[in-house]
């Protein structure tokens, strides 16, 4: 009779495990934050910030269903949702790359503290800093699902649509979506 192969027991697993709570609970935070800008602010979301959400969607999916299979392994969880929390890091630094250099002006957040994308970019690195903590130990593994995140964020760049043409004229109506920026014509 074989007996049964015990768990892989590991010095930092007690680390890693005690890190996919507050892990999940950041991704919790700023999938709800997303959802506030649209469904408490009436802010529309563009396609990057589209993008953004549904990278952050993915990580809490990924942490919950971990959680409440009670795995044992918290290092694979943290790998499998660094993916998406690096693409969506990747996607909101192009996003508020756009809004520096003018290309893209987003409406304010959540208390009128920075845009919207400001604050995702905020949110969503947390998400991943504590992600990378809970994987750091496997390197390469690591370095891997952190790069395939970041391809998949370029991939996600590269094919969104283009924002609309700057307008001619001002703006009418509320400020609810990023979108190019009125620039007077110079006289």
């Amino acid at each position: 009779m074989n007996a049964p192969i015990p768990p892989p027991q590991s010095n930092s697993q007690p680390v890693a495990g005690l890190l996919i709570w507050p892990a999940l609970l950041a991704a919790l935070v700023t999938g709800f934050g997303s959802l506030w800008l649209t469904l408490g602010m009436d802010l529309r979301a563009c396609p990057l910030c589209l993008y953004q959400r549904a990278c952050v969607f993915c990580v809490i999916a990924i942490l919950t269903v971990g959680v409440l299979a009670r795995e044992r392994h918290p290092k694979l969880l943290a790998l499998v949702s660094l993916g998406p929390a690096a693409a969506a890091v990747a996607v909101c630094a192009y996003q508020n790359y756009l809004e520096q250099i003018g290309k893209l002006e987003c409406p304010a957040g959540i208390a009128n503290i920075g845009t919207a994308p400001q604050q995702a970019l905020a949110a969503e690195a947390i998400v991943l800093v504590i992600l990378l903590l809970a994987s750091v130990s496997r390197a390469m593994t690591t370095g891997l699902a952190l790069l395939l995140g970041l391809a998949l964020g370029g991939l996600m760049i590269k094919t969104a649509p283009p924002p609309p043409d700057a307008p001619t004229k001002p703006y009418s109506g509320p400020f609810t979506t990023c979108r190019p920026p009125y620039i007077a014509p110079t006289q």
